[in-house]
Order: structure tokens, then C-alpha cells, then sequence
């Protein structure tokens, strides 16, 4: 969690204890009081603690590019990270899932991360690199999005949708219309990769697909989990014959979001086996370990 500044601390805990001198004027049990005042003091700090998700934005997107693409579907933040390299390959990075529930029952209003792993990934990467936002994510005239067509399916149960990957193919390829790019590599984490892989099959200018802990059997992610079936979402795990013929899928051993035996089968029988890095979790450490990650996958 975000530390808080001591003097930001001293005024949250001042307010507490004036609600708790309020709160002893009334006639309650001495033991409630002070159930009372501790939740009080938790409350109003955590209040005064909360990260803000634009400061972490503006952090990770410092000197990147914001642009706007529209398609027949919906719109899409790209950011572009110049390079001083004169390469013909360029790197497509996606985001995961971000909040797509705030509570099991509760959908969130906007399932936008607050501090998107792909754009640290991406800060690191000597390549030419955009970040390609999904449908209804960063939709707000903040990124420059004001996307009317959003609806909370598309980020819970239809978040792998037709529409949501024929509108990434789309932007994509709106991009690359204006660029002199042979090779594109697609680099999707967590939900991300989901939707990598399956774009991927319907882009033969992708040349090399790489993955980060991500949930490439939906049908047994759900069932893992317990979650009710993403009903209105496609599964990479149906495909009978993936494309590109050079392909990277991470996991960490650790990771108990998407554990990597859920699509090992599957990936086995594709001729591309897991790549399980032992000591690593769903969310780290792949910052860290990025510039070693892709050295080893040749994109360096």
C-alpha cells in the first residue's frame, strides 16, 4: 500500500480522535467506543492513503506518446515509446485485467489498473514499443477516451469477446498502417496474453507472441477458482492450430491467480510448453527480471 507523509498521518489520526471524543458523548458501550475509534483511526487513514491512479499513470507514461484510435467497436489508448534503434520490429504490449470486480458480487464502474505492469515492462524495452489499451479501459477524457459504447460485460464476463478482439485487431492495424514495421511482436500479461494469443491468430504479420502469467484456458481458470463461466468470452485453449511459430508463455511457480498447470496440456500439445520461472508470483517478479527475460526471448 502507498506509504502516507507523517504529517498526512498526524492530520488523519487528529480527525479520528475527534470523532472518537464525539463519539463518547453518546450513550454506547464502553467496548463499542473503542471498536469504534480503532475503526476510526483505520478508516480515516486509509482515506488519506489512497493512490491516485492518474499520478501513477503520469509517472509510468513519462515521455510516451498518447494517441487516440477508433474503431467500428470502440476506442483505444495507444501510447508510443520512441527508440533511438532504427528497427523494422515493433512491440505490442497489453494489460491484464485490471479491476474488473471490486468485490466478488460488485462490479467495478471502471476496471481501469491502477499502476499497469505492461507500461513498466514496456519503460525497459530498448525496442521500438506501443502500449495497446483494451476496450473500455482508460476510458475517460483524462487518456483522451469518452467511449459511449462500454458496458460492464465487456470487462467481466465478455472480456475475451468477438467484439473485444476484433476491435483490438482493428486498432492494431490502424497503427501499423502509418508505420514501416515488419515484425510485431504481441506481449499480453496476465488477461493480456489472453487476448495476445488470440489476436494473434487472425494477424499473420504477427512474427512472435510472448505471454506473462496469463489465463490461456478460461474455461479451467474459472473452474479453478470457483468463478461463474466468462460465458460471452472465447477461449485460446479451443484452438486447434495457434500461429506465430515462435511463441514465449511465462509463469511463476508461485502464482495462485493463474497457476501454470491450468493450460500446460494444452500448450504441450501446441509445441509451446510452459516456461515456469520458479520463485515468481502472478505479479512479480517480472518487473524486475524484464531485461533478462528478453534477452532470452531474442527481442532485445
Amino acid at each position: 500500500m502507498k506509504q502516507c507523509p507523517a504529517d498526512q498521518v498526524s492530520v488523519n489520526v487528529q480527525a479520528a480522535l475527534f470523532f472518537i471524543a464525539i463519539a463518547t458523548r453518546q450513550l454506547l458501550h464502553p467496548g463499542l467506543l473503542l471498536r469504534l475509534g480503532l475503526l476510526s483511526v483505520a478508516t480515516i487513514i486509509l482515506w488519506g492513503c489512497q493512490g491516485n491512479t492518474r499520478d501513477d499513470f503520469a509517472r509510468l507514461s513519462e515521455a510516451m506518446q498518447a494517441s487516440r484510435i477508433t474503431t467500428p467497436y470502440h476506442q483505444h489508448l495507444v501510447l508510443s515509446q520512441p527508440s533511438p534503434d532504427s528497427s523494422t520490429r515493433i512491440h505490442v504490449y497489453i494489460e491484464g485485467d485490471g479491476r474488473p470486480w471490486i468485490k466478488r458480487y460488485l462490479i467495478a464502474k471502471d476496471p481501469t489498473p491502477r499502476a499497469p505492469l505492461t507500461l513498466a515492462l514496456m519503460r525497459q524495452d530498448p525496442q521500438p514499443a506501443i502500449f495497446l489499451g483494451r476496450p473500455c479501459y482508460f476510458n475517460n477524457p483524462f487518456y483522451g477516451l469518452a467511449d459511449s459504447h462500454c458496458e460492464s460485460r465487456l470487462w467481466t464476463d465478455a472480456r475475451y469477446s468477438e467484439t473485444v478482439i476484433a476491435s483490438m485487431v482493428d486498432a492494431l492495424r490502424q497503427w501499423l498502417a502509418t508505420q514501416d514495421y515488419s515484425q510485431v511482436t504481441l506481449i499480453g500479461y496476465s488477461g493480456g496474453g489472453t487476448i495476445a494469443t488470440l489476436m494473434a491468430q487472425r494477424m499473420p504479420e504477427v512474427t512472435r507472441l510472448v505471454t506473462i502469467a496469463a489465463n490461456l484456458d478460461v474455461d479451467a481458470w474459472t473452474r479453478h477458482h470457483h468463478y461463474s463461466p466468462l460465458s460471452g468470452s472465447l477461449n485460446p485453449a479451443e484452438l486447434t492450430n495457434t500461429r506465430p511459430r515462435v511463441q514465449y508463455h511465462f509463469f511463476g511457480s508461485k502464482d495462485q491467480v493463474v497457476p501454470p498447470l491450468l493450460a500446460r496440456d494444452w500448450l504441450q500439445a501446441q509445441g509451446h510448453p510452459p516456461r515456469v520461472i520458479e520463485g515468481f508470483d502472478h505479479r512479480c517478479c517480472w518487473q524486475q527480471q524484464w531485461p533478462e527475460l528478453l534477452e532470452l526471448i531474442g527481442a532485445r
